[in-house]
């Protein structure tokens, strides 16, 4: 798709230029409800207020008190400074970081998943109040931030190839702190879903469909999720996952082949540690 004109302000061409690269409709597997989420988004994008932060562009709906500016470069910064330590490991090609408006970011999130957050493809995509206190909001922002960055880490040690459910359990690990994962709560949530009849085997839940996983009880999902992610981590720890990731990258064994090769334990093991942890 080619556009000619005669003059345009630097903002108009970087919109052009976005909007070009969107490929038409017909050419991609999109709804046509996706599509316009996504040419809506790339469109507000090229209205934005953008600072550096770490390895990110920044970028939100209006300039940000200098305070608040100065705390979202500390929490980036500690962020991947902190997945540095445990992988160490930090992507090296640049990512972008969208942070907007409640209403703003619900016009382009899938109605079907609501979201605070949202990672693809070296960009995450954030819901923010900048009307909040700041400690708050601050605090909510290092919340959700910890847990998108989680993803792009992951997506780029492991290629993009590692089940969504140990994704989004090692990212739900990751954005609580220590005194939030609490011991004995493997235990709980096996008892609870025992007595109600609700517990998943995980020879079960690694093969569920994710319309599945995410829509019929996406609390569940999560949580069960992370108690397996948290029993690795706690168990082996994060270097141990780092090779994990790696192996699947390297193309040559899927999740069912690497993970007894890489610790030494089935699935039913890691089941028995995750729910006596």
């Amino acid at each position: 798709m080619l556009f000619f004109f005669k003059k345009v302000s630097a903002r108009t061409l970087f919109a052009l230029t976005l909007i070009s690269f969107i490929p038409p409709a017909y050419a991609i597997k999109y709804s046509q409800k996706t599509y316009q989420r996504k040419l809506k988004e790339t469109q507000i994008a090229a209205e934005l207020y953008s600072f550096m932060a770490g390895i990110f562009s920044v970028r939100l709906e209006e300039k940000p008190a200098s305070t608040v500016e100065r705390g979202l470069i500390r929490v980036i910064e500690k962020t991947i400074s902190s997945h540095e330590a445990h992988f160490g490991f930090t992507p090296a090609q640049a990512a972008e970081l969208i942070l907007l408006e409640g209403n703003t970011y619900d016009s382009i999130d899938d109605p079907e998943i609501a979201s605070g957050g949202f990672y693809a493809n070296k960009k995450i995509r954030m819901k923010i109040d900048l009307s909040k206190p700041e400690s708050q909001l601050l605090g909510d922002f290092e919340k959700v931030f910890r847990h998108e960055y989680s993803h792009l880490v992951i997506a780029s040690i492991g290629g993009g190839k590692v089940p969504r459910w140990l994704d989004e359990g090692l990212a739900t690990y990751l954005e609580k702190d220590a005194t939030s994962r609490i011991r004995g709560e493997g235990r709980k949530f096996y008892q609870d879903h025992t007595k109600a009849g609700t517990l998943v085997p995980i020879e079960k839940f690694v093969k569920m469909d994710l319309n599945i996983q995410y829509r019929a009880n996406i609390g569940d999902f999560y949580k069960q999720s992370y108690l397996y992610a948290k029993y690795l981590i706690d168990r082996y720890g994060f270097l141990k996952f780092r090779e994990l990731l790696s192996a699947l990258k390297e193309g040559s064994m899927n999740f069912t082949h690497a993970f007894p090769q890489v610790y030494g334990i089935n699935l039913a093991q890691l089941e028995a540690g995750a729910y006596d942890s």
